[in-house]
C-alpha cells in the first residue's frame, strides 16, 4: 500500500521520543514526515533529527508564535540562511500569520515576505500556518514578484470561500486533526472536502506535546485523517493514499 505522507508535524519538541513516533508511524504506513522549526534553534534541531534518523525531511521556519519574541529585523533572520543551506532541508515552514497573538501583523508580513524570497532563492516550498485576516495573506501571495514557490495552507480550517481562493492561486490544501473536529470544536464543512482537487489535497498530523488545552498528538493521527477524508469523499482509503502521495511528490518538488 502507498505510504501517507505527514506533510507538518513538530517532532523536535518529543525529545529522545522522537524515534519511537517514528517507529510507530512506520508500523502505520505513515512516511515521511516532514518536521518543521518554530525558531532558529527548533529549526536547527530537526535538520540534526533528519541527519540522524529515517523518514525525517527537515523545513526551516519562524511561527508567528514566535515572531514577537525572536524578529528584531531582518538581520535576526539571518541565521535561517545558513540553515537553510544544509541538504536535509526541503521546504521553508512553520510561517504565516496569526491574527490571535501580540505581534503586529504587519511585522508577521515583514517576516512572511522574507521567508518566501528565501523559499524563492532555494526553490523550497512553503508550507504555512494562515490563521490570519484572508484579505492581508492574498495581498502579500500576489504581490510576490516572480515565480511563486509551491505553498500549502496546513491543518486548513475555512470555509468554501477561503478554499477557493487558495485554490484559484495554485495552493495546496492539508487537511489535519483540527480541521476535522477530531481535537477542538471546529471542523470545516464536508462540502468543502468534498470539492478539494484530488491534486491540491494533503493531510498533516500537526504532531506536538500535550499543551493546554490541545492534547498530545503523533504523526500517526494522519491515519485517522485520511480515514475520515475518505469517508466524506466516497472514496477507498487505499485511492486516498495513492492521491495524497502523489500531491505530496508534485509540493516537494516544488510544484505549483
Amino acid at each position: 500500500m502507498q505510504a501517507l505522507p505527514d506533510c507538518h508535524a513538530h517532532l523536535d519538541k518529543f525529545g529522545d521520543g522522537v524515534p519511537t513516533l517514528l517507529d510507530a508511524a512506520a508500523a502505520a504506513g505513515v512516511q515521511p514526515i516532514v518536521s518543521v522549526g518554530m525558531d532558529a534553534e527548533s529549526s536547527q534541531e530537526t535538520v540534526e533529527l533528519a541527519w540522524r534518523l529515517r523518514n525525517i525531511k527537515a523545513a526551516v521556519g519562524l511561527h508567528p508564535w514566535s515572531v514577537g519574541e525572536r524578529y528584531t529585523g531582518t538581520d535576526s533572520l539571518a541565521p535561517f540562511e545558513d540553515i537553510a543551506s544544509d541538504t536535509m532541508v526541503v521546504a521553508v515552514s512553520e510561517v504565516g500569520l496569526d491574527s490571535e497573538i501580540e505581534a503586529p501583523l504587519d511585522v508577521q508580513r515583514e517576516v512572511l515576505e522574507w521567508f518566501i524570497l528565501l523559499a524563492q532563492d532555494r526553490g523550497f516550498p512553503l508550507i504555512l500556518h494562515q490563521q490570519g485576516p484572508l484579505e492581508l495573506f492574498l495581498d502579500i501571495w500576489d504581490s510576490v514578484q516572480g515565480r511563486k514557490p509551491a505553498a500549502a495552507i496546513h491543518s486548513f480550517k475555512g470555509g468554501r470561500q477561503d478554499a477557493d481562493a487558495y485554490l484559484e492561486r495554485g495552493l495546496y490544501l492539508s487537511l489535519g486533526p483540527i480541521s476535522l473536529g477530531l481535537i477542538g470544536d471546529a471542523k470545516i464543512d464536508d462540502d468543502v472536502i468534498r470539492a478539494m482537487p484530488e491534486t491540491k489535497l494533503l493531510v498533516d498530523s500537526d504532531a506536538f506535546p500535550a499543551f493546554d488545552p490541545w492534547p498530545e498528538v503523533h504523526p500517526t493521527a494522519v491515519v485517522d485523517v485520511a480515514q475520515r477524508v475518505a469517508q466524506i469523499r466516497g472514496v477507498s482509503l487505499e485511492e486516498l493514499q495513492r492521491s495524497i502521495g502523489g500531491t505530496f511528490t508534485q509540493l516537494m518538488h516544488n510544484q505549483s
